[in-house]
């Protein structure tokens, strides 16, 4: 039987340990590639008229993919989620892009949320 240290001889964490080896690194690089080349041109089908733009950033451990709006005006967030009827936006309603979480594969809409549940993996 194998047996699984909770740290390693240098006191990190075993999990941190496994996060930080090249091979998942360079795992975890490549899956955000991915998802951000998927991400980008979903924005850029888009036809959007902004300074949005898909950018990628390293962390310590993990990788990330970012919807950048450098307006600051928070396009970005309405491009992800969109904008009902009710904001005093004078843009009025505006529905959602979303390229990071169709291109990462998380559901949009409540009923994609609804029927992954239910047959969820």
């Amino acid at each position: 039987m194998a047996e699984v240290w909770r740290r390693g001889d240098n006191g990190m964490l075993t999990v941190k340990i496994a996060a930080l080896a090249d091979e998942t690194q360079d795992a975890l690089g490549a899956h955000r590639d991915v998802i951000a080349a998927r991400a980008a041109a979903i924005l850029a089908a888009h036809h959007h008229s902004g300074d949005a733009r898909i950018d990628t950033d390293d962390g310590d451990v993990d990788k990330y993919v970012i919807l950048d709006d450098s307006r600051g005006l928070g396009a970005a967030m309405t491009i992800e989620f969109g904008r009902s009827a009710g904001t005093s936006n004078p843009g009025g309603p505006a529905a959602a892009v979303a390229p990071l979480r169709q291109a990462a594969g998380i559901p949009v809409s409540k009923r994609e949320m609804r029927s992954r549940k239910k047959g969820a993996k």
